[in-house]
C-alpha cells in the first residue's frame, strides 16, 4: 500500500473542512442572537466574524472544485 500524495490527502482534507466549517457557521447563527442582544457593537462584530467563515467555507468550497478528483 503506498502513501497518499498531498494532493491526495487535501482532497480528503478539504470537503471535510468545508463541513465542518457549515457546522460552525450553523451553531454561530444560532448563537447570533443573543450576541445581538449584548449591544449594536457586538452584532456588529459578530456579524463581520460570521461573514468571515462564510467567505472562508466559500473559498474552501473552491479549493475543493479545482483539486484533481480521486480515483477509486
Amino acid at each position: 500500500m503506498s502513501a497518499k500524495t498531498p494532493q491526495e490527502k487535501l482532497a480528503v482534507l478539504v470537503p471535510h473542512w468545508v463541513e465542518h466549517t457549515h457546522a460552525h457557521i450553523a451553531e454561530m447563527r444560532h448563537w447570533q442572537t443573543e450576541a445581538v442582544a449584548a449591544g449594536p457593537e457586538a452584532a456588529r462584530q459578530f456579524a463581520a466574524a460570521l461573514d468571515a467563515f462564510v467567505a472562508g467555507a466559500d473559498a474552501l468550497a473552491r479549493v475543493a472544485t479545482a483539486l484533481p478528483r480521486q480515483k477509486d
